[in-house]
């Protein structure tokens, strides 16, 4: 058996009498395959980010319709959700718009996930739609009400009943 190396580790500078002289020490060895393992799953991670931009103010994005007072919350909320998960880049181009169309003096430049942008894009533009059918569906109800109190078939008590219902 070979005697270790009385040099110190190259890495942590640490004597340990069983290192070979080429060799770092078992602690630096192994934190150098951790090294290697994060590297990858970093390398992997980048090939999963994409560079998206959306304004820089929440009134700078796509307007969000709602007949009640909820568009400016919603818009809001969406651009919270842009900035917790993301993080800025000095890249100055995407074809990617997060949150709508936006003025373009106005423009923030982030890197995010491909599949949270994605899925972040998909919920808004799903929110919409649920809040347009929401609305039709309302409108639809509130001409059946009225329809039914015009031909009869709906007394004013009840009309008043069910209008006032919460």
């Amino acid at each position: 058996m070979s005697r270790g190396s009385k040099k110190p580790c190259p890495g942590c500078k640490e004597v340990e009498h069983y290192r070979p002289a080429n060799e770092v020490c078992s602690e630096c060895a192994r934190l150098l395959k951790e090294a290697a393992w994060m590297e990858e799953r970093l390398n992997k991670m980048a090939d999963d980010e994409i560079v998206v931009m959306y304004g820089e103010r929440y009134h700078w994005n796509k307007y969000i319709y709602s007949r009640a007072s909820v568009s400016r919350d919603l818009m809001k909320i969406f651009q919270r959700l842009a900035e917790a998960a993301s993080r800025p880049t000095t890249k100055r181009s995407s074809e990617v718009q997060l949150l709508g169309d936006i003025d373009p003096f106005a423009q923030k430049y982030v890197i995010i996930n491909k599949l949270l942008a994605e899925t972040i894009i998909d919920l808004r533009r799903e929110v919409q739609v649920a809040l347009e059918l929401e609305y039709k569906q309302g409108k639809k109800d509130g001409t059946s009400l009225l329809m039914g109190l015009a031909d009869g078939s709906l007394s004013a008590q009840d009309f008043n009943d069910r209008t006032n219902r919460r």
